[in-house]
C-alpha cells in the first residue's frame, strides 16, 4: 500500500478528499479531489466557461515498484 503518498496527498492544503480505489498486481489506484485555482468570476459560478470545476477529481496509479517509478495521472 502506498501509505506515504496517500498520507502526503491527504495533508496537502489543496486536497479536499482522497480515496484508495484499488490495490492489485498493477499497483494502487487512488482518487484525489483537488482544489483548482481560477479567477473569482469563475469561482463564483463553480466552474470555468470550458467546464473546469473548482474541485476536480484526479486519478493516480502507483505501480508496484513505487517510489522507484513515477506515478501516472
Amino acid at each position: 500500500m502506498p501509505n506515504g503518498f496517500f498520507a502526503a496527498a491527504k495533508r496537502h492544503p489543496d486536497c479536499r478528499g482522497a480515496r484508495l480505489v484499488a490495490i492489485d498486481d498493477k499497483g494502487s489506484l487512488i482518487e484525489l479531489d483537488l482544489n483548482v485555482e481560477m479567477p473569482l468570476a469563475f469561482k463564483v459560478d463553480g466552474a470555468s466557461p470550458n467546464g473546469v470545476r473548482t474541485c476536480e477529481t484526479v486519478t493516480v496509479r502507483l505501480r508496484p515498484n513505487y517510489p522507484w517509478s513515477s506515478p501516472s495521472f
